[in-house]
């Protein structure tokens, strides 16, 4: 699940919010002015994200890698 919450919300809540990321591994988008600036994810959740986007790019770059233009 992910939740949303403004920057000032988000601040008066911080603590509360990495209780519940550990807990429940949801993600917080923190909007600024309305638009959304930053996520909140538990570290676990953060592990395995670069973790993926690790085997993602070992993936491409054994297949060629980027492609450029001679």
């Amino acid at each position: 699940m992910i939740r949303t919450h403004p920057i000032t919300e988000a601040r008066r809540l911080f603590l509360g919010l990495i209780d519940r990321l550990q807990k429940t591994f949801e993600r917080v988008v923190i909007t600024k002015h309305g638009r959304p600036v930053a996520v909140l994810l538990s570290y676990d959740d953060y592990v395995r994200l670069t973790a993926s986007l690790e085997l993602l790019q070992q993936k491409k770059d054994a297949r060629g890698g980027s492609q450029t233009d001679a």
